[in-house]
């Protein structure tokens, strides 16, 4: 079973350093294209736009993964240390509920753009929605998943904390 949730998570990460690299190639070839050799080519900007959202929301679903999202802490940290860890609890219980909430209607976007078409490309606007849908499922699942990477010998094991440190 852990070599399952490895090779996922290593499958995570090489798919957006692949759309990442493929987002740099596209661009920098078309940038080429465009002003050197005066021959743009036509399916290069929105091919930039698609991998960009794509590495946006993926990126974003690997911030959660090794926890280095901003965290505003600083009302939090004078709290009582009892205080702190029920608020550590309220905000991943909040954090849930919303990632639940963009999912839902990550997927109710997804199905209401499908039909429509990226012309000349003939593919769906549905293919840009479907990141935002899919990299929430992703963060839920690192969300919830974090219950057991945090440290059980310190109750206050924060949200803020980078992992490893």
């Amino acid at each position: 079973m852990r070599s399952i949730v490895a090779a996922a998570r290593w499958l995570e990460e090489l798919v957006v350093v692949v759309l990442f690299l493929a987002m740099v190639i596209v661009v920098s070839v078309g940038v080429f294209m465009r002003y050197v050799l005066n021959d743009p080519i036509m399916w290069g900007d929105i091919a930039a736009r698609l991998l960009f959202t794509w590495v946006t929301f993926l990126g974003a679903a690997l911030a959660v993964k090794y926890n280095q999202h901003i965290a505003i802490d600083v009302v939090v940290n004078l709290l009582p240390r009892e205080a702190r860890r029920y608020s550590d609890v309220l905000v991943r219980l909040i954090v849930v509920a919303l990632l639940l909430l963009l999912i839902v209607k990550g997927f109710t976007y997804v199905v209401r753009t499908w039909p429509q078409r990226v012309a000349p490309y003939e593919f769906s606007y549905g293919l840009f929605a479907l990141a935002v849908p899919i990299s929430a499922t992703l963060m839920l699942i690192h969300t919830v998943g974090r219950r057991r990477d945090i440290n059980p010998t310190d109750p206050l094991d924060r949200l803020s904390t980078p992992r490893g440190k």
